[in-house]
């Protein structure tokens, strides 16, 4: 097998099939991944396709593709220097609307909120601790099958890796049973309950919060904007391992998009519910989530808790309206006629929330790339608000420091040319010791300051458990 890259080189590529009796992917990161500079694992608990299948761990980089106020540096294939953004460089390097398997071999990574700059008309500052941008080609990938219990393991022809060593590894790989299955843990007891509990890794205070929403609902009843997201930051100092917090992530918080990215740098820790984008073949899927309510644990009350969501005025009207953002953004890119809102307000199920969701689809236009789309849809209208480029300087104003990681979009593009990106929310950051992550609430001229606090807290809840219990069984 080969792949010949547009621009830059020519790859080929072997692959090895191993039926192993067992197959953890952490395992297989921890024993495979921990030790090199540059590794990756991304799963899935989305029932609603068929991505919980798969789990793929990527071993090593053959290229970093790394891009800071708009000069790529250190990449094996491009020339350091000033590039326009990521997403120009990747789509010289890969085919475009073909059909494949997902994900056979490609650059994994992210773009973070303030990429945004390189796509729209709007001035934001770089974040101190993140680059803009970082995608990696891993040196191996691991294709795992859990329908199929396979593993396929794909290299370059002229890897210097142990391949032979790599397959022993795998046979070695525990049992462990898959609690990806979106049930309320109860052995899991989210930690944090109360204002006070959660205060001292809160680097903006309740009044100010509070105060930050009341001056966006000014901006709101101005006319300005019709919907803007608010967001709050997180610090947790001394942070336990970060391969310890995804493992208690993936049982806490079971996600459509599970995964961990390490670099030399930093590393990232996510479980977000959201799809920013999929791109496979010509077929575009965009998914809005807008609209929220806790799951109890009882049916009944769980039944009402749904009927009270899709009864809310205020949820229907922000969901409609990212939804009119999301046609418009995936519009931009598609085939006139195309755009399709399929199953609209229908309420899904999580590990701990109810949403309301929406499923866009359109067909890609012949003269756009998979990376075009990404282009026209980031960030996501359910991370800025409406209408965008407004909401944005608003956030800007309003919030303290940058986003970073969050609001942006984590993902991969593969050798075919389709993508899978997230928008990175219930993301953490960890860096020279410590944790961080943002969370938001959607504020409208009907919010109550208080309640969409309270909501923030909720959202954080999540990942600040998985830390406490990583912590926890690492001191035992």
């Amino acid at each position: 097998m080969h792949v010949l890259l547009r621009k830059y080189m020519y790859f080929p590529l072997i692959t090895i099939t191993v039926r192993p009796e067992h197959c953890d992917p952490l395992y297989l990161l921890r024993e495979l991944g921990l030790s090199r500079d540059y590794c990756a694992l991304l799963e899935s608990a989305d029932r609603h396709s068929k991505a919980q299948d798969f789990s793929f761990v990527a071993l090593g980089a053959r290229d970093v593709l790394t891009i800071r106020n708009g000069e790529v540096k250190g990449s094996r294939f491009v020339p350091d220097g000033k590039v326009t953004d990521a997403l120009s460089v990747l789509s010289e390097t890969v085919s475009s609307g073909a059909e494949g398997e997902r994900l056979r071999m490609g650059y994994i990574g992210f773009l973070s909120y303030e990429a945004a700059r390189d796509f729209e008309d709007i001035d934001l500052k770089p974040d101190p601790l993140l680059p803009d941008s970082q995608f990696v080609l891993p040196e191996v990938l691991l294709k795992i099958d859990h329908r199929q219990h396979e593993i396929t393991i794909v290299a370059h022809r002229d890897t210097a890796e142990d391949l032979e060593s790599i397959e022993r590894v795998i046979h070695t790989s525990p049992f462990r049973e898959d609690r990806r299955n979106l049930a309320l843990d109860a052995t899991k007891e989210l930690f944090l309950a109360s204002q006070k509990d959660i205060a001292p890794y809160r680097k903006t205070t309740r009044e100010d919060f509070c105060h930050a929403i009341t001056e966006a609902q000014e901006k709101i009843r101005a006319g300005e904007v019709f919907q803007i997201v608010i967001s709050q930051k997180f610090v947790i100092p001394d942070a336990p391992p970060a391969d310890r917090v995804y493992e208690q992530l993936r049982e806490i918080n079971p996600s459509p998009y599970m995964f961990f990215f390490q670099t030399p740098d930093h590393t990232l820790v996510g479980a977000s519910p959201e799809m920013l984008v999929r791109v496979d073949g010509r077929t575009i899927s965009y998914r809005p989530i807008a609209g929220t309510r806790r799951r109890t644990g009882n049916a009944e009350e769980d039944r009402k808790m749904e009927e009270e969501l899709l009864g809310d005025a205020k949820e229907r009207s922000e969901h409609q309206m990212l939804v009119d953002l999301g046609r418009n953004d995936v519009g931009r890119v598609a085939k006139i006629g195309s755009v399709k809102v399929k199953n609209p307000f229908h309420v899904e199920t999580y590990a701990h929330v109810f949403h309301i969701v929406s499923d866009i689809t359109a067909t890609m236009r012949d003269d756009v790339s998979a990376l075009d789309v990404v282009r026209s849809v980031f960030p996501a209208g359910t991370l800025t608000g409406a209408p965008k480029i407004r909401a944005m300087e608003i956030i800007r104003e309003l919030e303290q420091g940058t986003r970073g990681i969050y609001g942006g979009t984590f993902g991969y593009i593969d050798f075919s040319g389709n993508v899978d990106f997230a928008i990175t929310i219930r993301t953490m950051l960890f860096r020279k010791g410590q944790a961080s992550l943002r969370v938001g609430a959607g504020i409208v001229k009907d919010s109550i300051p208080e309640h969409e606090d309270d909501e923030c807290l909720h959202k954080a809840r999540s990942c600040l458990a998985a830390l406490h219990h990583a912590r926890s069984s690492a001191a035992r």
